[in-house]
């Protein structure tokens, strides 16, 4: 069973940030997840830098987005089942013989950032874009418009905008 830790952070701007996170590092190989199954692919500098090429060199716009609470989109497969302590601040609302069962991937998990990875890979398709052949991390769509380049490294993307406003 594992545990949690709330994370407060208070951001430059003042505003107060708290997140729970999983105390993943107590996570048992075999039992809480599959080794295989921890590591996200993040996208090449060398793409990076091609990507960039392009978009001078055609004038394009570049985007970088930070996609919030990306570990939360998380699914865990079929025959993953991970159960966690009532987190401190909820223990005295409930029942002291009651646990969670994780219906989603949280930040702290190691298995959190290749299943949103899984995600991304999942919505990229629903909008018609392809992965690359060259770059797990690479996608690409070509419409009406003409083409389209993203790249992902972790919870962030490079999103290529056709043309500068």
């Amino acid at each position: 069973m594992l545990d949690s830790v709330w994370v407060l952070k208070k951001k430059s701007n003042g505003k107060k940030k708290a997140r729970l996170n999983a105390r993943g590092f107590k996570q048992i190989d075999g039992k809480h997840y599959d080794s295989l199954s921890i590591s996200s692919p993040t996208v090449s500098e060398v793409l990076i830098r091609v990507i960039s090429t392009l978009a001078l060199m055609a004038n394009w716009a570049i985007h970088v987005v930070d996609i919030q609470g990306a570990f939360l989109h998380g699914e865990f497969s079929d025959d993953e089942n991970l159960f966690m302590e009532i987190p401190e601040g909820f223990k005295g609302s409930c029942p002291a013989n009651k646990v969670l069962l994780l219906l989603r991937t949280i930040y702290g998990l190691k298995q959190a950032a290749k299943a949103f990875w899984k995600f991304l890979l999942g919505l990229l398709k629903s909008i018609g874009c392809r992965r690359s052949n060259v770059d797990n991390c690479a996608y690409y769509k070509f419409d009406e418009s003409g083409l389209s380049l993203l790249a992902s490294w972790v919870d962030d993307l490079i999103v290529q905008v056709k043309k500068i406003l």
